[in-house]
C-alpha cells in the first residue's frame, strides 16, 4: 500500500502535462478522455463543474486516462491498478481534489504542501477564464536576484524553454525553443512505455526510474500558469 499511494503521488498530476500536449481547452470535448471518465466528472465526483458546465479540474481526466491506458502493463509489473477498491490506484491519483477517502486525503494534503502558495482557483483547469497556459513558461528566477524598480522592465529575461533536460547551456536561453507539449509528450511517452517493458517487477525499482524521467521532461513545465498577485 505504501508504494501504491508513493506512486499514486507521482503521478497524480501527470494529466497536466497530457492536457497541455491536447488541442482541446475544454476536456469534455477531447477525443482523448475516456467516456465513463467523462461520466464521473459531469456527476461532479472528481471536483465541481465550472459555471458553465465545464471540468474546473479537467487535468484529473487526462490522469485517470493516462493510467487506464497503460493498466494492462501497470497490472502486470506493480498491482491491481482499477479494481473495485476505492483506494484503488487510479482512484489515489485522480480524486486528490475531492476525496473520498483518508489515502486520497493524504494525497491531497501533500500536494497542498508541495505547491503551499498556489492553493487557490487556477485558471488554466478552467475553460471559461482564458489563460493561455499553453504559452506560459518557467522563467529563470536567478533574473529576479537583485533587480532594482530601475531596470525591471530593460531586462530580457530568461526562460527555461520546453526541452528534456540536459546538461547544454542552451537550457539558459533567450531564444525561443523548439519543443511543443505535444512533441514533449510524444519523447516522454515513448521513454515511458520503454520502462514498462522492463523488466522492472520490483516496484522500489520502477518508481525510482519514473523519478528520473519525470524529471527529464517535466522540470521545465509550470505548476502554475497564471501569475501570483498576493495580497494582505
Amino acid at each position: 500500500m505504501r508504494h501504491k499511494v508513493y506512486l499514486a503521488g507521482l503521478l497524480h498530476d501527470i494529466g497536466k502535462f497530457w492536457q497541455r500536449a491536447d488541442e482541446k481547452d475544454n476536456a469534455f470535448d477531447s477525443r482523448i478522455i475516456s467516456e465513463h471518465l467523462k461520466k464521473i466528472a459531469k456527476e461532479e465526483r472528481l471536483g465541481k463543474l465550472s459555471a458553465g458546465g465545464f471540468p474546473i479540474y479537467g487535468h484529473v481526466l487526462y490522469t485517470g486516462t493516462f493510467l487506464e491506458k497503460y493498466e494492462d502493463r501497470l497490472k502486470e509489473y506493480l498491482f491491481e491498478i482499477n479494481n473495485t477498491d476505492e483506494n484503488n490506484f487510479v482512484n489515489l491519483a485522480i480524486y486528490h481534489h475531492h476525496p473520498n477517502t483518508i489515502l486520497q486525503s493524504v494525497i491531497q494534503v501533500a500536494d497542498h504542501w508541495v505547491s503551499g502558495m498556489e492553493r487557490v482557483e487556477r485558471k488554466e483547469d478552467n475553460p471559461e477564464i482564458p489563460s493561455n497556459y499553453r504559452d506560459r513558461i518557467c522563467e529563470n528566477i536567478f533574473d529576479f536576484v537583485n533587480q532594482s524598480e530601475k531596470n525591471e522592465g530593460e531586462q530580457t529575461k530568461r526562460r527555461y524553454y520546453l526541452s528534456p533536460l540536459n546538461i547544454s547551456s542552451s537550457l539558459f536561453t533567450k531564444e525561443a525553443g523548439k519543443y511543443s507539449y505535444s512533441d514533449l509528450w510524444v519523447k516522454f511517452e515513448q521513454e515511458w512505455q520503454s520502462i514498462l517493458t522492463q523488466n522492472l517487477r520490483d516496484t522500489k525499482y520502477f518508481t525510482e526510474t519514473l523519478v528520473y524521467l519525470l524529471k527529464k521532461y517535466a522540470w521545465c513545465i509550470p505548476a502554475t500558469t497564471r501569475k501570483m498577485i498576493i495580497t494582505t
